[in-house]
């Protein structure tokens, strides 16, 4: 598994620029429901990931109570992989 600190060190978009694979995180099913799922990665952090109906999930980093760093998208068409979009 990634460690946190690899992602301050530098944006996600430049360190991974054929995409990060998300499923190499495991998913807490207890606290997960259909389309807002929490992980457990980089070095045992939380990760929340939000899917629409269609392609789409939208990751972030759990750092706090209302604390999150936004990740990027992982499409489903592309392996989940993730890259950076922009948060709009």
């Amino acid at each position: 598994m990634k460690k946190i600190k690899d992602y301050w060190n530098k944006p996600i978009h430049k360190r991974y620029k054929e995409g990060l694979d998300m499923k190499q995180f495991k998913r807490i099913s207890d606290i997960s429901s259909y389309n807002s799922n929490y992980y457990v990665g980089f070095d045992n952090g939380l990760l929340f990931a939000q899917s629409d109906d269609d392609n789409t999930t939208e990751w972030y980093l759990i750092r706090g109570v209302g604390l999150y760093t936004y990740l990027g998208v992982s499409h489903t068409s592309d392996r989940d992989k993730l890259i950076h979009e922009p948060n709009t």
